[in-house]
């Protein structure tokens, strides 16, 4: 599997530029591969994933905070490939006020 992350070491107070390591060898672990991209400033991701080739990966990842992840998907929603791969979320910001409500079925 090779997926393509986004991944924001700035997210939960620089907690996620900490955690990398730890991120990068679960990933090793479970042989999935994946390309790097780091956002430099703000809605940067959105344009990355705008314009990415979507089907060369298996799935598109946001490491980060809600933020990232709403960046990635505003970006993905605005891709024109004919195929898109599944997103996943790393949640390493501050709050991951979106993970939190998700994993309680609190969304609206």
């Amino acid at each position: 599997m090779h997926i393509y992350m986004i991944y924001n070491f700035q997210a939960g107070n620089m907690k996620a530029k900490k955690l990398f390591d730890k991120v990068s060898k679960l990933l090793a672990k479970e042989q999935i591969t994946y390309t790097l991209f780091i956002p430099r400033y703000h809605k940067h991701a959105i344009e990355e994933v705008s314009f990415l080739e979507l089907s060369t990966f298996d799935a598109i990842v946001a490491a980060g905070g809600d933020g990232t992840f709403f960046e990635v998907i505003n970006g993905y929603m605005h891709n024109k490939s004919p195929k898109k791969p599944p997103i996943g979320f790393i949640p390493l910001g501050t709050g991951n006020a979106f993970s939190r409500s998700f994993s309680r079925g609190k969304m609206l």
